[in-house]
């Protein structure tokens, strides 16, 4: 957390998790920041009705990098 913290110019924790939730309607079960390429990736996990979504979001542009369905 404080390695993140110490960034400027990123999306927050909360921002990454109602982006994924606008994409993927569910509850929020796991929330990881880890570095890929060099960039700031955030990975919200959700559990929808019958899955858990695994989504990426670019920490400082916002975007989705990646969905998984099917995660564990």
């Amino acid at each position: 957390k404080e390695e993140i913290k110490a960034i400027k110019d990123i999306i927050t924790e909360e921002q990454a998790k109602e982006i994924a939730l606008k994409l993927v309607a569910g509850t929020v079960i796991d929330f990881e920041a880890e570095r890929e390429g060099g960039q700031l990736i955030y990975e919200v996990k959700i559990k929808t009705q019958d899955d858990v979504v695994g989504i990426e979001v670019n920490a400082k542009t916002g975007e989705i990098v990646e969905v998984e369905w099917g995660e564990d």
